[in-house]
């Protein structure tokens, strides 16, 4: 394949092959190697992306429960669109009352909440459709993520992913912002 938009279809095709409990079983493998994987006792701030269900992404919603009852003194926060036409987004603070609303895309983002400056997120966890050996994650293209990183000065950048890596994603210019890890269901790739 060799465009990103070759990639993305190929790949969110795959992923909608998978049953609904493969997808769940395979979120919760990647859920138990991550909290074994990283030190998250030693954190105070974790960015956790809300999945798109529809799009099958990784379930995050066990992880974010387990997060806010095991870890109380993590703040644990989420992404909220705050402009569209410029691609912006923002941190909100998630509490056991949140309370969440569907975005254009369909997406459940918190309704309110507390903004956590990026700078303050020790670690942030992505949604990807597909990523590589050297640590690139093919998104959706809108560059969210992308332009919120770069604020990001401190965080550890981790993917989440129910497939392992392909060998390079196509089309990589200075925009995309590699990971520093990938979390898949068997195992943690570091770059």
């Amino acid at each position: 394949m060799n465009t990103k938009k070759e990639l993305r279809n190929y790949w969110l095709e795959k992923r909608s092959n998978l049953t609904e409990p493969q997808k769940n079983i395979l979120s919760h493998q990647i859920q138990d190697l991550f909290i074994t994987k990283f030190a998250i006792q030693s954190i105070e701030c974790m960015h956790v992306f809300l999945p798109a269900l529809e799009k099958c992404e990784v379930r995050t919603w066990a992880l974010i429960q387990y997060l806010l009852e095991k870890y109380p003194h993590v703040k644990v926060c989420a992404p909220i669109i705050s402009d569209i036409k410029n691609r912006k987004m923002n941190s909100v603070l998630l509490e056991r009352t949140t309370s969440y609303a569907k975005n254009k895309w369909g997406i459940e983002e918190p309704a309110t909440g507390t903004i956590i400056k990026p700078e303050e997120i020790d670690i942030i966890l992505l949604p990807l459709i597909v990523f590589d050996n050297q640590g690139h994650r093919l998104g959706y293209g809108g560059g969210f993520y992308d332009r919120y990183l770069i604020n990001c000065t401190k965080a550890q950048k981790i993917g989440l992913s129910f497939f392992e890596p392909i060998d390079e994603i196509p089309e990589i210019n200075t925009y995309d912002i590699k990971m520093d890890f990938c979390v898949t269901p068997k195992t943690v790739y570091s770059f």
